[in-house]
This record gives structure tokens, C-alpha cells and sequence, in this order.
């Protein structure tokens, strides 16, 4: 029974979620609570391991309990956020390419400019052109 508490233990412990301004309380994108710590940090490490041995469960568990709760296992959360994050800096801010990938965990931003044409069907500088479906441009 303890363990079905442990995601909220973690969460008690993370630090205020920072969303984009486009994100409202009543937004589609709105972030569920139990994932603070995953989306206040986007581009930080997010080992399965550690998380799960601050809740005091097995990495496995650990996963099922997300994806029970959320729907996609963490690793799929994460990318989901990082891409979310991705789209609103390039559509609302003039930073860099290379500054966001490395802002989103991304080492290299070649490798990031291919997972974001993946994600989405168009490359980073066609996004931030305006030149995908559904930019909100």
C-alpha cells in the first residue's frame, strides 16, 4: 500500500513545475502534477534507477506505476515534454538551435535536429519558420 504513494513522495521532493506561458490551468498540455520533478527540469538526467530508488521501488515497478498513472512510460513523458518545451522556444523565442537542444538535454544538435524532425516532420528551422502544419503560426 506504501508503494502506491511512493510517486507522490517524489513529487513532495521536486521543485515548482515551470511551464511555458501558453500553458494555462484549463490547457490541453496541462501538466499533471505528478510529474513535477520530470518537467521542471527538462533536459536534466532522468534515470528510471535513481528515481525508483528514492521511492524505495524497483525500476520495473517504478515504470508500470507511471505508465498505469500516465499512460506512456517516463522515458516517453520525457521526450513528450522536451518536444512541447522544444516547439514553444522555437516559436517563441530567438534562441538558438544549438542553445535549446543543449537546454533540453541534447549533446549534440545535429542529433537533436533529427529526433525533432522525427517528432514533428520538419526540422527545428522549418518549425521556427512556420512551415509545419499545426504551428500555431
Amino acid at each position: 500500500r506504501e508503494k502506491s504513494t511512493g510517486l507522490q513522495k517524489l513529487v513532495a521532493k521536486s521543485t515548482p513545475v515551470h511551464r511555458p506561458p501558453h500553458w494555462s490551468a484549463n490547457s490541453s498540455t496541462q501538466v499533471p502534477a505528478d510529474t513535477q520533478l520530470l518537467v521542471a527540469d527538462p533536459g536534466g538526467e532522468h534515470r528510471i534507477d535513481v528515481m525508483a530508488d528514492e521511492l524505495g521501488v524497483t525500476a520495473s515497478y517504478f515504470c508500470r506505476m507511471f505508465a498505469d498513472r500516465f499512460g506512456q512510460s517516463p522515458r516517453q513523458y520525457v521526450t513528450t515534454v522536451r518536444m512541447d518545451t522544444a516547439r514553444y522556444l522555437l516559436r517563441d523565442t530567438v534562441l538558438p538551435i544549438s542553445h535549446i537542444a543543449t537546454m533540453l538535454g541534447y549533446g549534440d544538435v545535429h542529433f537533436f535536429s533529427r529526433h525533432f524532425r522525427r517528432q514533428q516532420g520538419v526540422s527545428p528551422t522549418a518549425y521556427r519558420h512556420g512551415e509545419a502544419e499545426g504551428s500555431g503560426q
